[in-house]
């Protein structure tokens, strides 16, 4: 099952960066002199003083200079709502490179599970997410505060697992390049390399706000520019630059508070629930809702995910997975695991679980090619592995 947990300390002893994951600048063209920060310096004063006129031929090749006033990234917010981003936002790095992910696969009209496997932790799962490849499937033990990161072929754990003394991890999203788990709890975002799963850059917390937000749900955009946060306590929806961590715009407010948010994959929609058993649409660029919700489940929402073709919105409560379609909003299919008893449930006024026990799904997760699904019932130890057809 692998090593033991690496500890990460509490408070101070917490490592800092200056900014995120650093990013190498391309080499300069045959014959252009080497870009040094001094030279960078004297021609950034130099632009200003000539009326930020910019010499193309002395950048390298691929490095984008962005300059203040009105003539910089994202002046025209039209513009930037018509291409799905959000007016007001100043992020200004550019979008990581793409992890490459399995080809997706169209979700059968009506899927069944066929149980793959298991993967068998150690303390009660809490949370799971697969990496945009497909390989690694990363879990949080919320209880115990320990992050493993799984072989998905082998079914088995690689070599480091993470144990962290101060906070109780969440919620969990991989950035697109797949290099960068990101996990939620106890008030902050914090970021861990994929491969070691140690620190990577600074964490994120609320500023100018001393309680306890939950961070209960995050996730990075399709493109890698934007990290986005929320949580029960909160109002809003903010999104971050991933790179520097700070605030990039506003962030959208009002009834956009979320418990499980997901981006579709064009990055334009946010799927958001928040406790409320029904599953919203926002525009992720405005924050006005879009489509009818998706209602109609038993209890809580416990999951939920888009199919990387765009078409499928899956989600889960305690009575199984629900397949709707992503244009028109109505359901499709259930799939159910098998062998499971029914739920019983009283109509009416509201819905009454009873014993939903281990083989319900409390929570999933979809593979990226929408072919394999993860998931785990109510305090188990345990993740089933199921291929979907």
């Amino acid at each position: 099952m692998g090593e033991q947990p690496q500890d990460v300390g509490s408070g101070d002893e917490r490592p800092r960066a200056e900014g995120g994951r650093s990013r190498q600048e391309p080499a300069a063209a045959p014959g252009t002199p080497a870009r040094t920060e001094a030279t960078s310096a004297t021609r950034r004063r130099l632009l200003v003083g000539v009326g930020a006129v910019l010499v193309g031929a002395a950048v390298p090749p691929g490095i984008v200079v962005f300059g203040g006033g009105s003539g910089g990234r994202g002046s025209d917010n039209a513009k930037k709502a018509a291409a799905g981003v959000r007016p007001g936002s100043t992020a200004s790095s550019a979008a990581p490179a793409l992890l490459r992910t399995p080809p997706p696969i169209a979700i059968p009209a009506h899927p069944t599970l066929r149980p793959l496997g298991t993967l068998k932790g150690r303390r009660t799962i809490d949370g799971f997410r697969f990496s945009p490849d497909g390989t690694t499937l990363a879990t949080s033990e919320s209880q115990s505060g320990v992050l493993r990161s799984w072989d998905v072929a082998s079914r088995k754990e690689r070599a480091t697992s993470l144990r962290s003394s101060d906070v109780l991890f969440t919620a969990l999203a991989f950035s697109p390049d797949g290099r960068t788990l990101a996990t939620g709890g106890n008030g902050r975002a914090q970021f861990w390399d994929t491969a070691t799963l140690r620190p990577q850059g600074m964490e994120i917390t609320k500023a100018g706000d001393d309680s306890v937000q939950e961070f209960s749900a995050i996730a990075f955009s399709p493109d890698g520019r934007s990290f986005v946060a929320s949580g029960l306590s909160d109002e809003e929806i903010r999104f971050y630059n991933p790179v520097t961590r700070r605030l990039d715009g506003g962030p959208l407010r009002g009834d956009a508070s979320a418990n499980i948010m997901v981006f579709s994959p064009d990055g334009t929609t946010l799927a958001i629930d928040n406790d409320s058993g029904e599953v919203r649409f926002i525009a992720a660029a405005t924050g006005k809702e879009q489509g009818r919700p998706l209602h109609g489940h038993i209890g809580s929402v416990t999951g939920l995910a888009f199919s990387t073709d765009g078409h499928t919105v899956v989600t889960s409560d305690y009575s199984g997975l629900h397949f709707w379609d992503a244009t028109t909003h109505k359901k499709r299919a259930t799939a159910t695991i098998p062998g499971t008893p029914p739920i019983v449930h009283k109509l009416g006024r509201g819905a009454t679980i009873t014993n939903p026990g281990t083989r319900t799904i409390y929570q999933f997760a979809l593979s990226p090619d929408g072919r394999t699904v993860a998931t785990a019932g109510v305090q188990t130890k345990t993740i089933a592995l199921w291929r979907l057809e």
